[in-house]
């Protein structure tokens, strides 16, 4: 139990933002034209009315980040020189339906939709 204790009290203090530190600018690395909407190490969620075309920005954002590049207006430059590892978690549509998001990423980033992408990892829940 003690060790549980000393873990959370770790995890909290690293955890711990205060007004006496100083943080770098992490690096941009989504842009939407010359505006950045992105920037290492944050979690996005896409949220918004019924059929505004969430799922479908989505999947433009996320072909760009497969294909390291520029997909219709979004531009994405790996922070890290590398491919990003993308974890795409959908909740409200089928397995069937998030199957066909997934081939549309695939192939606006230029992608085989015939195997799979090991950056990419799909889910539905």
């Amino acid at each position: 139990k003690e060790e549980g204790v000393q873990r959370l009290n770790r995890i909290l203090s690293e955890s711990l933002i205060k007004a006496t530190d100083t943080y770098k600018t992490p690096p941009q690395i989504i842009w939407v034209d010359n505006s950045s909407i992105a920037t290492l190490g944050n979690f996005s969620a896409s949220t918004g009315k019924a059929k505004a075309k969430k799922t479908f920005n989505v999947s433009a954002l996320v072909a760009a980040s497969l294909a390291n590049g520029k997909v219709l207006n979004y531009r994405v430059q790996s922070a890290r020189g590398e491919n990003a590892k993308i974890l795409y978690v959908d909740t409200e549509q089928s397995r069937y339906h998030c199957h066909n998001v997934l081939e549309r990423i695939l192939k606006l980033a230029g992608l085989p939709t015939s195997i799979d992408n090991e950056n990419l990892w799909t889910l539905s829940v």
